[in-house]
């Protein structure tokens, strides 16, 4: 191995068995290819059993690495695949780039560090890759990001919003049949158990939810239809990226419509007013209790918000900055930590308090 060839494997970071064996360098195209080799009678593990295994025969791929000062460079490599024999034959993983991308891992770091902060098409004119590339590439880390996060805790909360309002939806229709009566005086629309538990998707995932049934003693019909729940719906319009801020900024404003269309689309829409304020006379009092609770032996630690945006690039920190918000709520949302670890979120009124407090949930 020449002294070049040597420099590019060290600054490269390769390892044996691979190595750069040759470099080329045009003026005019203003681009530095690294051809990379591995050595002759290498094996490599086996991508599903870590067993030792003889290449087979190689592959052809190119990935777009870092610039060499002002010029593209690419790295070229016969990438092996080798003959398991319990498993057949796989190709390995390069360590440089990930499998299926056209990128090196340095240049994907590269790109998602500059789109958190410009937007993609900027970015793509920057680095001289078409931005339908780039997004690949986001959406990739973006749903790794997503896996990450535990949702669960937020999911409970939607059901329980969700039943909560389909139940007031149901108890709306029977007080409007309230006054038909049978011959002896029993009502004639009442109750009649649930439909089988079914999940629907929304925005925070699958939501499990059970619609209630009525039953019309009169036979003329009536029956209960959620105007949020559908029959034989089970996909919401509203599977979008709008939850960080739309969906706190209908909690803490008591819009509670804006809420639940984040969740379920524009079926919400439907609610009827007498359910609207169902919702918030209930909210009331569970805010009620919430104040009056025991905060005995808790104590939490006031957290910047960007780091809550920091694992969820594709959503901008600004999204709950101050101009996103009405003056109520001038500051976005402040985040909290307890000593377990555990984070709590509170509206930004609260983070204009006297320094050293947080109200905490």
């Amino acid at each position: 191995m020449d002294q070049g060839n040597q420099l590019f494997t060290l600054a490269l970071g390769l390892v044996p068995p691979w190595a750069v064996d040759a470099v080329r360098f045009t003026v005019e195209e203003k681009r530095l290819d690294l051809y990379v080799n591995f050595s002759r009678g290498s094996h490599f593990p086996c991508p599903v059993c870590g067993q030792d295994c003889p290449v087979h025969d190689t592959q052809e791929k190119v990935w777009r690495h870092l610039d060499f000062f002002q010029h593209a460079a690419y790295l070229h490599a016969r990438v092996p695949r080798v003959q398991c024999p319990e498993h057949g034959v796989h190709l390995v993983p390069v360590p440089w780039a990930r499998e299926g991308s056209g990128f090196t891992l340095l240049f994907e770091a590269l790109v998602m560090a500059m789109v958190r902060e410009m937007p993609v098409l900027t970015v793509s004119r920057l680095v001289r890759e078409t931005d339908q590339r780039l997004w690949r590439v986001i959406d990739h880390y973006v749903s790794k990001a997503r896996e990450a996060v535990d949702m669960s805790e937020v999911q409970a909360i939607a059901r329980q919003l969700i039943q909560q309002s389909i139940e007031d939806e149901v108890q709306v229709l029977l007080e409007e049949y309230a006054a038909v009566r049978m011959v002896d005086g029993r009502r004639a629309v009442v109750r009649n158990g649930y439909l089988p538990e079914r999940e629907i998707l929304t925005a925070v995932g699958p939501v499990p939810v059970q619609v209630p049934k009525v039953r019309d003693r009169s036979g003329s019909g009536v029956v209960f239809r959620s105007s949020l729940v559908p029959p034989y719906v089970r996909k919401s319009r509203s599977v979008a990226a709008a939850l960080p801020w739309r969906y706190l900024h209908g909690v803490s404003s008591g819009r509670m419509q804006e809420a639940l269309s984040v969740l379920l689309g524009e079926e919400a829409k439907g609610l009827s007013p007498a359910v609207l304020g169902r919702l918030k006379a209930e909210w009331a009092q569970e805010h009620a209790q919430w104040q009056r609770r025991s905060l005995q032996g808790k104590r939490y630690a006031p957290a910047p918000v960007r780091a809550w945006f920091s694992v969820l690039p594709w959503y901008r920190p600004t999204c709950a900055s101050r101009g996103a918000w009405p003056q109520r709520y001038p500051g976005g949302i402040c985040m909290g930590y307890r000593r377990d670890g555990c984070k709590r979120r509170c509206p930004s009124s609260w983070a204009r308090r006297p320094r050293g407090f947080l109200r905490p949930f």
